[in-house]
């Protein structure tokens, strides 16, 4: 059939005679064939314009571009059409350049996501094809393709440009004026990857991003690409706002060795943001820098508790045996009386005089102050005393804390050389110190100091006496002084410490707990500590005792409406009695 008759066909009334009529036509050469095709992308059927846009890019006639980027065939309400003019332009890509990727890019962002996906295909498709090419215009196609949100072509994309973008550089690192994040990105990873120094000072100004992916890449790419310039930048980022910037700022700089030591422990000197100095603590244990074990070791009494716990957790980590002797200088105990200043700060009549016995208690940071700087403080006779009291107070619970984290560290490194002045510390005036130094004495396993933890098991401090029975359990087997001990405390007033006593007679596995331990399942109120007395018996080889027939119902004494005659209140407690001797 002739191209004139064709050419009448594209007339007919009939849709399949017009669009049978394009195909053959498209089978044709020469202007004439091609201006029929542009003439059928006006049809009023889609599928005839449909199968035109087809035809024009089989063509490959570099003048399609120009009708199939019209809006009218880009924006068609048909999401067909739209999708016909994707796979169209994908064959134009390498003539069109720049302006065919946005556009795609553009429908990329498509309302249906057939649309969306046939786009995202080609420009995926196309990666490849634009690294082999391996010029500069394909270094800017990359670019311009990274913009897309697209995980995996973005990544692609990079991938492309580290092998590519050696020799353009320049251009790179004049794109980092860009305003997409998406480009500024992913050209920091590049620049990151490529090691490339002449864009230092870029990547450090880029570090105060307001996007938190643009300030990741940074900090990835100051890292690999290193030098003494890159210090104060990661520094920086450390105590950034985005957690996920500061861990990775922590890897880049333990990435620069030892040679940045000194820098992170002045850092840590002169910064109160809590968070830097934890990322901080944290670079120096990745280096593990014996240098800076005493900047972590003043880390103990910071008054963050997250930066406390960061520099127990480093020190531990780094188990340096350099360490014990300093931390066993933290747990000093000061020999001096202090009873003449504690009278002067408190019953001095001259205000002057307390003042300086308030300092002076400060100084020492002895514990033994606390209860009566805290009385005075409750008080209030001045505010000129209140303030001094405050002061005092503050820079003693530190040293408190500063005592506990050091005990913390020591037990987990198991350093028995220090255990005399651990031992010393069961007398300390605050509780949570003798509780950390009986744990240290539990992690050593050090049953030679079984006789000081025993003389703590009538403490008034129900804490003390807690931790005391979980430390006998740990040490105290096949000690009959021990057994009576903890048989004793089934009888103490605080159910949590029956419970304890309980279970650790399980472990201490001695016959003469057995009679104790039915007794207390007949008798005790509360289901959890007749759970552990049971299962206690069982490690002794008696099984005829389970509560496994209760229900455990919340444990809580209820105020008794009948006051002092509460005897006669039928319901004492939420949890019934418990089934024992089961049939």
């Amino acid at each position: 059939m002739t191209l004139s008759e064709l050419s009448g066909q594209l007339n007919s009334d009939i849709t399949e005679v017009r669009r049978r009529a394009v195909v053959d036509i498209s089978k044709m050469s020469g202007e004439d064939a091609f201006s029929l095709l542009v003439d059928a992308l006006n049809d009023k059927d889609d599928s005839v314009r449909e199968t035109a846009i087809y035809a024009l890019a089989d063509t490959k006639n570099p003048d399609s571009m120009k009708y199939l980027l019209k809006p009218k065939i880009l924006l068609d309400a048909n999401p067909n059409i739209r999708t016909a003019a994707i796979r169209a332009l994908g064959n134009f890509r390498k003539i069109g350049g720049l302006y065919v990727i946005g556009e795609l890019i553009g429908l990329c962002q498509d309302p249906e996501w057939f649309v969306r996906n046939t786009a995202v295909n080609i420009i995926n498709n196309e990666i490849d094809v634009i690294k082999s090419e391996g010029d500069f215009q394909s270094v800017l196609s990359l670019l311009y393709i990274l913009q897309l949100p697209d995980e995996e072509i973005h990544k692609k994309a990079v991938e492309a440009l580290i092998e590519t973008g050696k020799e353009e550089v320049d251009i790179l690192i004049s794109s980092l004026s860009s305003h997409s994040t998406q480009i500024k990105a992913g050209i920091v990873r590049v620049l990151g990857e490529l090691k490339c120094t002449s864009a230092k000072e870029e990547l450090i100004r880029l570090s105060c991003d307001e996007d938190i992916s643009v300030r990741e890449e940074v900090v990835r790419a100051l890292g690999k690409i290193g030098g003494h310039e890159v210090i104060t930048p990661l520094l920086k980022l450390m105590g950034d706002v985005n957690a996920v910037v500061r861990e990775k700022a922590v890897a880049a700089m333990a990435a620069q060795g030892e040679s940045v030591v000194e820098a992170l422990i002045e850092a840590l000197k002169h910064t109160n943001n809590k968070y830097k100095k934890k990322a901080i603590i944290e670079a120096i244990g990745k280096l593990k820098s014996e240098k800076a074990l005493m900047a972590l070791i003043d880390c103990l009494q910071d008054s963050h508790n997250l930066v406390r716990i960061t520099a127990v957790n480093t020190l531990s980590e780094m188990s340096s045996l350099s360490s014990v002797q300093d931390l066993v200088e933290v747990l000093c105990i000061n020999p001096i009386d202090i009873k003449e200043l504690i009278n002067m700060a408190v019953s001095g009549d001259v205000i002057r005089l307390k003042i300086r016995a308030i300092r002076a208690l400060a100084e020492l940071k002895d514990s033994r102050a606390l209860p009566a700087l805290t009385d005075m403080f409750a008080r209030r006779e001045s505010e000129l005393l209140e303030k001094e009291i405050l002061l005092a107070l503050k820079k003693i619970k530190l040293a408190v804390w500063a005592k506990i984290g050091a005990l913390q560290v020591l037990g987990r490194i198991k350093a028995v050389e220090a255990l005399p002045v651990i031992r010393l510390h069961l007398n300390d005036a605050d509780k949570n110190v003798i509780c950390q130094a009986l744990e240290a004495i539990k992690s050593m396993k050090a049953s030679d100091a079984i006789e000081d933890v025993m003389a703590l098991a009538g403490h008034r401090e129900p804490l003390i006496r807690n931790k005391v029975l979980s430390v006998l359990g740990t040490i105290g087997a096949g000690n009959s002084a021990v057994t009576d001990i903890v048989i004793e405390r089934l009888k103490d007033e605080n159910r949590e410490i029956r419970k304890e006593a309980a279970r650790v007679l399980g472990k201490l596995n001695d016959k003469k707990a057995t009679s104790p331990l039915e007794e207390l399942i007949k008798t005790c109120d509360f289901w959890s500590v007749r759970r552990n007395a049971c299962n206690a018996l069982y490690n002794l080889g008696i099984t005829e005792y389970s509560v496994d027939e209760e229900v455990a119902l919340t444990e809580m004494v209820i105020t008794c409406p009948y006051g002092d005659d509460a005897d006669k209140c039928p319901v004492k407690y939420v949890v019934p009695r418990c089934v024992y001797k089961k049939v």
